[in-house]
């Protein structure tokens, strides 16, 4: 598991939309009945604190303790209660089920080893209550590629809403290993800030592959957490599985 909490900690509330829409969206799978929730790559709880105001408790996982520290200052929910876990993802095992399991911001990507993402998505179906639902957000390998347009090198700025922010990322695309490495420079108010992640390629066809072996299927997929259609090549993916 790649522990990127010391670069992002810093601008992770800035560079990354605000959590209550994907929360909204996991909320609205979530069964009821009393379950908690269990979040894997909480970062700095950006989804994890207002989920917990719809559904009740939350269990936070996040590796790096820089986000953990910031997730235990951060303001309680109104309702719900978040329990912040310092753990890597990759070795966590779940004590209790869950009437949602969400992996969301590409965090899955952020495993390099195909075994261990298959292992990882093995042990959230089992974690899952009846009638349980398991969110997996992540980048889409199609629009990678189509950024970078047969190139393995390839610059892009993305502008931001808000004035004289905006974030200017350099991909290199290593189409043999399925690697994609992003070095970013994201400017805010005149202030740069700059790091590099590197993701493993992981689409919607390989997640799905995952889940069917760990005995679940697909029941919805969108572009976004707003239920904007997939049609393969937008950005990210959003998938919903169940057990089937």
């Amino acid at each position: 598991m790649i522990d990127q909490g010391r670069a992002f900690a810093p601008v992770y509330e800035r560079i990354y939309p605000p959590g209550e829409p994907t929360a909204r969206f996991c909320a609205a799978r979530h069964p009821g009945g009393g379950h908690p929730s269990l979040e894997l790559g909480a970062g700095t709880g950006r989804v994890a604190l207002p989920l917990a105001g719809h559904v009740g408790e939350v269990i936070a996982v996040e590796l790096a303790p820089e986000m953990v520290e910031q997730l235990r200052a951060a303001p309680k929910p109104s309702q719900g209660e978040v329990s912040p876990v310092e753990a890597d993802m990759t070795t966590y095992e779940p004590d209790r089920t869950f009437g949602l399991v969400l992996c969301v911001c590409s965090t899955i990507g952020l495993v390099h080893d195909r075994g261990v993402q298959q292992r990882l998505v093995a042990t959230w179906a089992r974690a899952l209550a009846p009638g349980g639902a398991l969110v997996i957000e992540n980048h889409n390998p199609a629009a990678i590629e189509e950024l970078h347009e047969g190139r393995t090198r390839q610059t892009a700025i993305f502008p931001y809403p808000q004035p004289n922010r905006s974030l200017l990322t350099h991909g290199v695309l290593d189409r043999d290993n399925e690697l994609w490495t992003a070095t970013h420079v994201f400017f805010d108010q005149g202030t740069p800030w700059t790091a590099t992640e590197v993701v493993r390629l992981t689409g919607p066809d390989r997640v799905d592959a995952y889940a069917k072996q760990a005995g679940l299927e697909c029941v919805e997929r969108y572009a976004d957490v707003e239920g904007s259609p997939f049609t393969g090549n937008e950005p990210m993916f959003v998938s919903v599985y169940q057990h089937a």
